[in-house]
């Protein structure tokens, strides 16, 4: 959920979501301090974690849902729209076009009920802009 802060000013800028995911690509995300969280859990409770493996995910949207999320929360209308590959490549790198193309073809692991069972106090989507103060933006 952190990354988005990189894409901040540009969205508020410009109302759009510019992303190469389609626009109903379920898109799995987590916030760092849940990443903090479960780590601090691992280390903790080494007895349950040693050995394992959980995929993280505070919640999951689609692009468009992500998108009326971040309109809700700074009280602006966004709309998303899909960038090619090609421009993905040239704004934001190879590497990165390669993880969405992942994720839009294959999908992304994670379930948010399962993060909460361990640690009640993860954050949605949501909750997380308006810690980050994304509310702070509207107009």
């Amino acid at each position: 959920m952190d990354n988005w802060e990189w894409d901040r000013d540009k969205i508020l800028e410009t109302g759009i979501v510019l992303y190469p995911l389609r626009p109903d690509t379920l898109y799995r995300q987590v916030a760092v301090a849940d990443i903090a969280a479960m780590v601090v859990a691992a280390l903790e409770h080494p007895e349950v974690w040693a050995g394992q493996i959980m995929p993280l995910a505070g919640d999951v949207a689609t692009m468009e849902e992500i998108t009326a999320t971040l309109s809700r929360v700074t009280g602006r209308e966004l709309r998303y729209r899909q960038m090619s590959w090609e421009q993905c490549v040239e704004e934001q790198g190879e590497e990165l076009m390669l993880m969405y193309r992942y994720f839009d073809g294959f999908g992304m692991d994670g379930v948010p009920q399962f993060l909460r069972r361990w640690h009640p106090g993860a954050v949605s989507f949501e909750a997380y802009l308006r810690e980050a103060g994304w509310g702070d933006a509207a107009v």
